[in-house]
Protein backbone atom coordinates (compact mmCIF):
# COMPACT_ATOMS: atom_id res chain seq x y z
CA UNK A 1 0.00 0.00 0.00
CA UNK A 2 2.80 2.38 0.93
CA UNK A 3 4.59 1.62 -2.34
CA UNK A 4 1.38 2.41 -4.26
CA UNK A 5 0.99 5.75 -2.48
CA UNK A 6 4.65 6.62 -3.04
CA UNK A 7 4.29 5.79 -6.74
CA UNK A 8 1.21 7.97 -7.00
CA UNK A 9 2.92 10.88 -5.22
CA UNK A 10 5.95 10.50 -7.46
CA UNK A 11 3.68 10.57 -10.52
CA UNK A 12 1.96 13.74 -9.27
CA UNK A 13 5.29 15.44 -8.59
CA UNK A 14 6.40 14.82 -12.17
CA UNK A 15 3.06 16.03 -13.54
CA UNK A 16 3.20 19.22 -11.46
CA UNK A 17 6.80 19.84 -12.50
CA UNK A 18 5.82 19.43 -16.16
CA UNK A 19 2.96 21.91 -15.77
CA UNK A 20 5.14 24.46 -13.97
CA UNK A 21 7.83 24.08 -16.64
CA UNK A 22 5.30 25.19 -19.26
CA UNK A 23 4.75 28.49 -17.41
CA UNK A 24 7.24 31.15 -18.56
CA UNK A 25 9.70 32.27 -15.87
CA UNK A 26 8.42 35.84 -16.03
CA UNK A 27 4.93 34.66 -15.12
CA UNK A 28 5.96 32.22 -12.38
CA UNK A 29 6.82 35.09 -10.06
CA UNK A 30 3.17 36.19 -10.21
CA UNK A 31 1.91 32.98 -8.69
CA UNK A 32 1.84 34.70 -5.31
CA UNK A 33 2.79 31.89 -2.97
CA UNK A 34 6.47 31.76 -3.83
CA UNK A 35 7.69 34.73 -1.84
CA UNK A 36 5.62 35.08 1.35
CA UNK A 37 4.46 31.47 1.53
CA UNK A 38 7.96 30.11 1.08
CA UNK A 39 9.27 32.09 4.06
CA UNK A 40 6.44 30.84 6.28
CA UNK A 41 6.96 27.22 5.25
CA UNK A 42 10.72 27.54 5.72
CA UNK A 43 10.09 28.59 9.34
CA UNK A 44 7.68 25.68 9.80
CA UNK A 45 10.34 23.25 8.59
CA UNK A 46 12.87 24.50 11.14
CA UNK A 47 10.49 23.95 14.04
CA UNK A 48 8.70 20.80 12.84
CA UNK A 49 8.74 17.95 15.36
CA UNK A 50 6.94 14.63 15.23
CA UNK A 51 3.73 14.90 17.22
CA UNK A 52 2.61 12.33 19.75
CA UNK A 53 0.37 9.74 18.11
CA UNK A 54 1.62 10.82 14.65
CA UNK A 55 2.76 7.87 12.57
CA UNK A 56 6.11 7.93 10.83
CA UNK A 57 4.31 7.91 7.48
CA UNK A 58 2.18 10.94 8.37
CA UNK A 59 5.23 12.78 9.70
CA UNK A 60 7.27 12.05 6.55
CA UNK A 61 4.43 13.16 4.25
CA UNK A 62 4.09 16.47 6.10
CA UNK A 63 7.85 17.09 5.99
CA UNK A 64 7.87 16.41 2.25
CA UNK A 65 4.92 18.78 1.74
CA UNK A 66 6.55 21.58 3.75
CA UNK A 67 9.89 21.22 1.96
CA UNK A 68 8.24 21.52 -1.45
CA UNK A 69 6.24 24.56 -0.32
CA UNK A 70 9.26 26.27 1.24
CA UNK A 71 11.60 25.74 -1.71
CA UNK A 72 9.40 25.44 -4.80
CA UNK A 73 12.19 26.04 -7.32
CA UNK A 74 15.02 24.18 -5.60
CA UNK A 75 16.70 21.15 -7.17
CA UNK A 76 15.37 17.74 -6.13
CA UNK A 77 18.65 16.74 -4.41
CA UNK A 78 18.48 19.85 -2.20
CA UNK A 79 14.85 19.13 -1.30
CA UNK A 80 15.72 15.55 -0.37
CA UNK A 81 18.62 16.59 1.88
CA UNK A 82 16.51 19.20 3.70
CA UNK A 83 13.72 16.64 4.09
CA UNK A 84 16.07 13.97 5.41
CA UNK A 85 17.65 16.29 7.97
CA UNK A 86 14.30 17.70 9.12
CA UNK A 87 12.77 14.22 9.43
CA UNK A 88 15.62 12.85 11.54
CA UNK A 89 15.97 15.95 13.73
CA UNK A 90 12.27 16.02 14.58
CA UNK A 91 11.78 12.38 15.58
CA UNK A 92 10.54 11.76 19.12
CA UNK A 93 12.63 8.59 19.53
CA UNK A 94 16.24 9.67 20.17
CA UNK A 95 17.57 6.13 19.67
CA UNK A 96 15.97 6.09 16.23
CA UNK A 97 17.52 9.49 15.49
CA UNK A 98 20.97 8.15 16.32
CA UNK A 99 20.48 5.01 14.25
CA UNK A 100 19.24 6.94 11.22
CA UNK A 101 22.11 9.41 11.39
CA UNK A 102 24.50 6.49 10.78
CA UNK A 103 22.88 5.66 7.46
CA UNK A 104 23.66 7.25 4.12
CA UNK A 105 20.19 8.07 2.90
CA UNK A 106 19.61 9.71 -0.47
CA UNK A 107 15.86 10.26 -0.27
CA UNK A 108 13.35 10.96 2.46
CA UNK A 109 11.57 7.75 1.40
CA UNK A 110 14.76 5.82 2.23
CA UNK A 111 14.79 7.38 5.69
CA UNK A 112 11.14 6.48 6.23
CA UNK A 113 11.79 2.85 5.29
CA UNK A 114 14.82 2.74 7.62
CA UNK A 115 12.78 4.31 10.44
CA UNK A 116 10.00 1.75 10.01
CA UNK A 117 12.55 -1.09 10.00
CA UNK A 118 14.18 0.33 13.14
CA UNK A 119 10.81 0.57 14.91
CA UNK A 120 9.88 -2.99 13.90
CA UNK A 121 13.23 -4.36 15.07
CA UNK A 122 12.95 -2.50 18.37
CA UNK A 123 9.45 -3.85 18.99
CA UNK A 124 10.46 -7.41 18.02
CA UNK A 125 13.50 -7.42 20.29
CA UNK A 126 11.40 -6.65 23.34
CA UNK A 127 13.05 -3.32 24.05
CA UNK A 128 9.93 -1.50 22.98
CA UNK A 129 8.47 0.34 25.94
CA UNK A 130 5.41 2.40 25.16
CA UNK A 131 5.26 5.56 27.20
CA UNK A 132 2.89 5.34 30.15
CA UNK A 133 0.93 8.47 30.84
CA UNK A 134 -0.83 7.47 34.02
CA UNK A 135 -0.65 4.63 36.49
CA UNK A 136 -3.59 3.95 38.76
CA UNK A 137 -2.89 1.86 41.82
CA UNK A 138 -6.02 0.46 43.39
CA UNK A 139 -5.46 -1.18 46.73
CA UNK A 140 -8.36 -2.39 48.80
CA UNK A 141 -6.60 -1.42 52.02
CA UNK A 142 -7.08 2.08 53.31
CA UNK A 143 -4.11 4.27 54.10
CA UNK A 144 -4.82 3.90 57.81
CA UNK A 145 -4.79 0.08 57.59
CA UNK A 146 -1.55 0.13 55.62
CA UNK A 147 0.16 2.38 58.20
CA UNK A 148 -1.08 0.22 61.07
CA UNK A 149 0.24 -2.91 59.34
CA UNK A 150 3.67 -1.34 58.80
CA UNK A 151 3.80 -0.17 62.42
CA UNK A 152 2.92 -3.67 63.71
CA UNK A 153 5.58 -5.27 61.50
CA UNK A 154 8.14 -2.73 62.67
CA UNK A 155 7.29 -3.23 66.37
CA UNK A 156 7.32 -7.03 66.04
CA UNK A 157 10.72 -6.88 64.38
CA UNK A 158 12.28 -5.04 67.34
Amino acid sequence: MLRLIKGYLNFLQHEIAAIVDEIPLSERSHLGFQQDGAAIHSTEIKSRQQRRNESLQEYEADIERLVHLAYPQAPKEFLEQIGIQTFIDGLLDTEMQQGLRLGRHTTISDVLVAALEFKTAKEASGNYKPKVRQVIFDDSQSLKETIEKIMRETLNGM
